[in-house]
């Protein structure tokens, strides 16, 4: 078997899906023109005082415990923050997740 030693040099910024989908409101929120994802440990553990569940059961989701600006500018709450929005507004929006 013949082996060859390269060096790849990419023109652009390379994304690589890994599969999985990120679902708006418990992987990411949008607030302004940026797309947060958040980071769910730190969030929980942080509003833990806020996760009441309602009436019928069901705890609220991550990205409703995000209540005021101020969490927003809590960089541990966030795994990583994009600029833009994605381009559907439905309730149950998904975003494919990538490698970068």
């Amino acid at each position: 078997m013949t082996v060859y030693r390269m060096t790849l040099r990419t023109l652009s910024p390379l994304h690589i899906g890994d599969g999985d989908e990120l679902k708006q409101d418990f992987d990411f929120v949008t607030h302004g023109s940026r797309t947060y994802r958040i980071n769910e440990d730190a969030l929980l553990q942080a509003k833990e005082s806020l996760l009441i569940p309602d009436r019928s059961g069901r705890y609220p989701l991550p990205g409703a415990l995000l209540t005021t600006d101020a969490d927003f500018e809590k960089s541990e709450f966030f795994r990583y923050i994009l600029r833009g929005t994605p381009r559907s507004q439905m309730t149950d929006a998904r975003v494919r997740s990538f490698l970068k």
